[in-house]
């Protein structure tokens, strides 16, 4: 339960990231220089979602594991 709302919080993150990064590229490609920018706003925004990735996956395994040991009490 406490996962799908790491998850859905992380989503929606990495959505509004996206949004918020596909104005500064459209804002930057239409200036000098832009296109650099833009490929380094696009590479800040790959490593952001593979952070975000690696923390929900780290959450997931956490909430399995504690799972499991419930389950073995039990």
């Amino acid at each position: 339960m406490n996962t799908k709302k790491v998850e859905a919080r992380a989503v929606e993150a990495s959505e509004q990231q996206a949004e918020a990064s596909e104005q500064r590229r459209r804002h930057d490609a239409s200036s000098d220089g832009g296109a650099m920018r833009a490929a380094a706003e696009a590479r800040r925004e790959q490593r952001w979602r593979r952070d975000v990735s690696a923390e929900v996956s780290e959450q997931q395994a956490e909430a399995s594991e504690k799972h499991a040991e419930a389950s073995k009490q039990q």
